[in-house]
């Protein structure tokens, strides 16, 4: 393996990756109340909109109980008020927020109710909305540098260039296959090169599917996402063309899983 395969580090930045490394990096209980806050959240929200949450549904989100639930929350809270998070915006501006802007509790009441960041808010539904089929949670158990990348790719049904939000024709890759729990998604090699940003690196077939694509494929099949993904090689002629990714989603996991989107 060449020095620039062994080199994986320098990708161009991807905004949801970072959003992404930064979720993981909370502590487990904290993640999950930054999920559990800004899923109420939605596109034409206004930006200071108050979310109120029952005691009741918070502990048993979270985990908590007992006679020290409202101490637990309220440490969570506070740790998640003042935490920061760095954030690069989909214009190139970074922004240093906290990840959540208030949160009290009703007088004389069993709610919560939480005010959301507003440059965390649109970052986050923007998550929401590319994991279509895969809780976002169980989306972010992947640590691959590629793993989340090739998961959007898999989950839009759509050729990797449009998961990254440019534009790659019919004829550089395509989606086959109307089946709701199957379906395949051939790419070329060209476009996952420009669309993962690879440069110089992984020049070879063969290195771009052992470091690139293979890697994400078995840590996908091994995360609790309802999937399982097959990975063929096509070739055009003798020559490598692209890859042919054979998608299928198991029946014992689809009905929670839609109801995720």
């Amino acid at each position: 393996m060449s020095k620039s395969d062994r080199d994986a580090e320098d990708v161009a930045p991807d905004p949801n990756a970072e959003l992404l490394d930064a979720l993981r990096a909370l502590p487990a209980a904290e993640r999950r109340l930054v999920m559990l806050a800004y899923s109420k959240a939605r596109a034409g929200d206004a930006e200071r909109k108050p979310y109120p949450f029952d005691s009741a549904g918070l502990a048993d989100s979270l985990m908590l109980g007992g006679d020290k639930f409202d101490k637990q929350l309220e440490d969570l809270c506070r740790k998640l008020l003042k935490r920061p998070v760095l954030l690069r915006l989909p214009e190139g501006a970074w922004v240093l927020s906290s990840w959540l802007a208030a949160v009290e509790r009703e007088p004389r009441s069993e709610r919560y109710i939480f005010r959301l960041q507003p440059a965390l808010r649109r970052p986050i539904l923007e998550l929401r909305k590319r994991s279509l089929i895969a809780p976002l949670d169980a989306y972010l158990r992947l640590e691959g540098k590629y793993s989340h990348r090739i998961l959007e790719m898999l989950l839009e049904g759509r050729p990797v260039g449009a998961a990254r939000g440019k534009t790659v024709g019919a004829a550089r890759g395509k989606t086959r296959g109307a089946a709701r729990d199957y379906w395949e998604i051939e790419v070329p090699i060209e476009a996952m090169r420009e669309a993962f940003d690879l440069n110089e690196r992984y020049k070879k077939a063969k290195a771009l599917k052992k470091w690139v694509v293979m890697g994400a494929v078995t840590e996908i099949n091994l995360a609790e996402l309802g999937l399982r993904v097959e990975v063929e090689t096509t070739l055009q002629g003798k020559k490598t063309k692209g890859f042919l990714f054979k998608v299928r989603q198991r029946a014992e996991k689809r009905g929670r899983v839609d109801d995720s989107a």
